[in-house]
């Protein structure tokens, strides 16, 4: 492959190249394998393809690196690069691409989707304060940051689809609305989050909540934790797990739940959870102890009062003789069963 200029502009997208390899005039390469004995690069701009020469920085093009290592292909070793962008936004037919995530958030308007690229790494907290979706594209966004995602302004719609917040030491809390946030919509669907204090985390005085939670898999100490008032919560086709691995307390300081309906258990202030009206529909409820301590399937906090939570077509696992289904110290609360079957190592206590 040879371009020597004269005004002659070579684009390759594919296909294999044996022998030499002269771009003395621009020559953009996204795909393509190259067996080359002998390379002039010094106008080729590489995005993509396979390479017997190791690449350099100044062969890439915009927003890209070498790759680390190489590749094997049909036993022989390649290199390639790899993309600096992790995300972009699609509005009114232009595409831009952002670095991180954190980037693309900021960047985007009302009504935008931010949609990954490549997994997303962050040290600090994603934080939203406008109505946008984030779609995670199937990947995943790791942290060392004790929140992954806060939603941290009122009046907003937000959605999270698509994404793994994976499980590590650092991650206290995986997505989580922030006090004083009022009528908040939320739709969480086919994520996949894990935490090891509360997973889905709605803080107090967070009023008019409607949170969706659909076709996921939610792990932690608490899997959902409500405070807040007169919210809405509907739970469907997901798997909520709530693994109590908090050291041993005999006076049941530890004891938690896989959903709970918060009031302070101090006495310290009297905020509490008040009105949520939660359904749960075709979910499994798994409910684990390793500790020793009480791990209870739904839990109604001191506190707490007139919230409601209906599992219909549901199924509640408890591990453990340290596992019960209910914890109601909250007042007015309702519990209702339809079509759910809750099956452990001990009597049912409803």
């Amino acid at each position: 492959l040879h371009n020597n200029g004269g005004g002659a502009v070579v684009y390759v997208t594919g296909g294999t190249f044996t022998g030499d390899l002269g771009a003395d005039a621009a020559t953009y390469v996204s795909g393509g394998t190259f067996n080359i004995t002998t390379p002039y690069t010094s106008a080729i701009e590489i995005s993509g393809g396979y390479f017997s020469f190791e690449v350099t920085q100044a062969m890439c093009a915009a927003d890209y690196v070498p790759a680390a290592g190489q590749t094997t292909i049909d036993n022989k070793q390649y290199y390639t690069v790899e993309s600096l962008r992790v995300a972009k936004i699609e509005r009114d037919g232009q595409t831009q691409y952002f670095a991180t995530l954190a980037a693309a958030i900021e960047a985007a308007e009302a009504g935008d989707t931010v949609t990954l690229l490549k997994d997303a790494t962050a040290t600090a907290v994603v934080e939203i304060t406008k109505s946008i979706t984030i779609d995670g594209n199937g990947l995943d966004l790791n942290t060392s940051a004790t929140c992954a995602i806060w939603i941290n302004a009122g009046n907003v719609d937000v959605t999270i689809k698509n994404l793994t917040i994976p499980a590590n030491s650092n991650v206290a809390r995986a997505i989580q609305i922030k006090p004083d946030c009022n009528n908040v919509k939320l739709t969480i669907d086919n994520v996949t989050a894990s935490a090891t204090y509360y997973t889905v985390n709605v803080c107090s005085n967070v009023d008019d909540l409607n949170l969706t939670i659909k076709n996921s898999n939610i792990t932690g100490w608490g899997a959902v934790n409500l405070w807040g008032n007169n919210g809405t919560v509907t739970i469907e086709d997901s798997t909520l797990t709530g693994v109590n691995d908090k050291g041993y307390n005999a006076d049941g300081w530890n004891n938690f739940g896989v959903i709970v309906v918060e009031g302070d258990t101090t006495g310290q202030t009297e905020d509490h959870a008040f009105a949520y009206d939660i359904t749960v529909n075709n979910t499994a409820i798994v409910v684990d102890s390793t500790t020793g301590n009480g791990q209870t399937a739904i839990v109604y906090n001191n506190q707490s009062v007139e919230n409601a939570v209906t599992l219909e077509s549901c199924t509640v696992e408890l591990k453990n003789e340290n596992c019960s289904f209910l914890c109601d110290d909250g007042a007015d609360s309702v519990t209702k069963l339809k079509g759910t079957t809750v099956y452990g190592t001990q009597d049912i206590p409803v």
